[in-house]
């Protein structure tokens, strides 16, 4: 997820749409869990 975030906040790199693809098949649940710990 620390890679997706350099990419997609400081644009270290063009966002590569099958990286996000990839992250959203394979890690959504991760971000899902963050996200609530955030809001909590």
């Amino acid at each position: 997820m620390i890679f997706f975030r350099n990419i997609a906040v400081y644009d270290y790199q063009k966002l590569n749409l099958e990286i996000v693809e990839s992250i959203v098949i394979n890690h959504l649940s991760d971000l899902t869990n963050y996200t609530k710990a955030v809001l909590s």
